[in-house]
């Protein structure tokens, strides 16, 4: 889906919407109404929005539904065929299957996490992070509510594709990180794989 950052508070009636930060957004391409980062293949990385209607989206920060995505989808298309937006899950439901401590730091963890489509590994330093427990967690690709884009990298060493998701990383308030607790609790694995924002 898409990530939206209203700045409006900055910039009256604007907005950034990030669709994949892995795509190394080499060119820009300037419009009246938007400026679209691209790679040389055309595969859109994020938009800048310059005259957007931010007023009722009420947060900074939102994961747009599926209308408002298709909307913002053919908004962009409408300037040029040639871009080729991702459709990839950012904030999604797994479940731990293996916990191992890091081979090089006691403070550290390697986790096996199953997302039904498939298994990542993760590397994380959290201690409540347990065999069997689901959490959310922060794909490549996605950037979280305070500005961190994720990336697949490498920690001492090991590879981590992704990050846990706290509540903080998703703008959430105390009454959306309450619902997403709750959530959390109830869980089982038909939830796997799910993006967090259609189940709140």
């Amino acid at each position: 889906m898409a990530i939206l950052f209203n700045i409006s508070s900055k910039f009256e009636n604007n907005a950034i919407a990030f669709f994949n930060t892995n795509i190394n957004d080499s060119h820009a391409d300037f419009y009246d109404d938007m400026v679209v980062f691209r790679d040389e293949n055309f595969n859109v990385s994020s938009v800048n929005l310059l005259n957007y209607k931010t007023a009722d989206l009420g947060k900074k920060f939102k994961i747009l539904n599926t209308d408002e995505y298709n909307e913002l989808e053919d908004l962009i298309l409408s300037k040029s065929s040639k871009y080729k937006i991702q459709r990839i899950k950012h904030f999604i439901i797994g479940k731990i299957l293996k916990r191992e401590v890091h081979p090089k730091s006691q403070k550290l963890f390697v986790l096996e996490v199953d997302f039904k489509e498939n298994k990542r590994q993760i590397v994380t330093n959290t201690t409540y992070t347990t065999e069997g427990k689901y959490f959310v967690w922060c794909l490549p690709g996605s950037i979280t509510a305070t500005g961190l884009k994720i990336t697949e990298g490498e920690i001492l060493e090991v590879k981590s594709y992704g990050m846990l998701c706290s509540a903080q990383s998703l703008g959430f308030s105390e009454i959306q990180a309450k619902k997403l607790d709750e959530l959390l609790q109830k869980c089982d694995d038909s939830y796997l794989g799910l993006e967090v924002s259609n189940l709140l």
